[in-house]
């Protein structure tokens, strides 16, 4: 299916509708595991680093990918630099829930996690500007139990606990985000990619 471009809905820019596959692997960092994509189509291939992949079973997924934004970008881990071309999604209408066997690229254990490029990226942008970094929300209260809206706000914690789908915010801090998947899926929660969706099982 060739390209298209059409208006995003929410930005007021535009975004390229592709076809593709995206193949979701997970990588051991300094954190614990974290997830990238490669999504290919027929104009090439793509680094993906969202968020949304944290959620992600390792696979190969097919489907349509609105891309609202494709940059160049560079690192240097362990004294080698490495350019690579990105692509930020603005969503991804996929066509199966459970991923394909994983390709047969692998992944690079030499990659840096991103959420280690997002902090330090808010740590410059603070030094600018000579405000105090925002501390990520605690999931335990006084007696060390974990309480549900601190984590997740009010409204998903009561969807939790009557047992509703859960839709997570991939704009909170990536590190709460990991906390709020590793939460849902001890709260009895499957991942339903089709509609990046936990469902209570």
């Amino acid at each position: 299916m060739p390209a298209s471009v059409r208006p995003a809905s929410l930005s007021g820019g535009i975004v390229i509708s592709l076809s593709g596959t995206l193949d979701v692997r997970t990588i051991k960092g300094s954190n614990g595991p974290f997830q990238v994509g490669e999504l290919t189509t027929s104009v090439g291939e793509f680094k993906v680093k969202d968020k949304v992949l944290e959620q992600f079973e390792p696979g190969a997924y097919t489907g349509t990918f609105l891309i609202d934004k494709i940059y160049p970008h560079s690192y240097v881990w362990y004294g080698k630099v490495t350019v690579e071309i990105r692509a930020r999604l603005a969503d991804a209408q996929l066509d199966n829930d459970e991923p394909f066997s994983e390709t047969n690229q692998p992944a690079s254990s030499a990659e840096p996690d991103p959420a280690d490029e997002e902090r330090t990226a808010d740590t410059t942008a603070l030094a600018r500007t000579h405000e105090t970094p925002p501390t990520s929300p605690q999931p335990a209260g006084e007696s060390g139990e974990l309480y549900l809206p601190d984590l997740f706000g009010t409204e998903l914690a009561d969807a939790m606990v009557a047992g509703e789908p859960v839709k997570l915010d991939p704009t909170v801090d990536r590190g709460v985000f990991r906390q709020q998947r590793d939460q849902l899926r001890a709260f009895g929660y499957a991942f339903q990619a089709s509609t990046q969706t936990w469902l209570k099982t």
